[in-house]
């Protein structure tokens, strides 16, 4: 188990998602993921292993992508490459966004 406290989106994330026609596939997402890593403790959402390496970690939407959320930074989960694709495999990822505790936690079982 792994619990994320979110946190506030890059500036770059922010002004970048206001651009008309902004999509998940369109900005350089190196800030964003210094971010995540950085609120996951370097850690992988999924399983929970350290993320070493700038070419070991990729962004995974929580929900799934669509138009609506592709740019919700709270949608957004570090994992690592061999990771990228676990949760729609084998579906044993449950993350629960807990509005006991703040709208802002949530927390991933593996």
């Amino acid at each position: 188990m792994i619990s994320i406290k979110k946190g506030v989106e890059p500036d770059s994330w922010r002004y970048y998602r206001r651009t008309p026609g902004a999509n998940f596939d369109g900005l350089d997402k190196t800030e964003l993921r210094e971010r995540l890593l950085e609120e996951q403790g370097h850690l992988c959402a999924y399983c929970i292993q350290r993320i070493t390496g700038k070419g070991a970690v990729k962004i995974e939407h929580y929900e799934k992508r669509t138009t609506e959320n592709q740019l919700e930074y709270k949608n957004l989960l570090a994992v690592c490459s061999g990771n990228e694709t676990l949760k729609s495999q084998n579906g044993r990822v449950v993350v629960i966004f807990s509005k006991a505790v703040s709208s802002d936690w949530l927390t991933a079982f593996c």
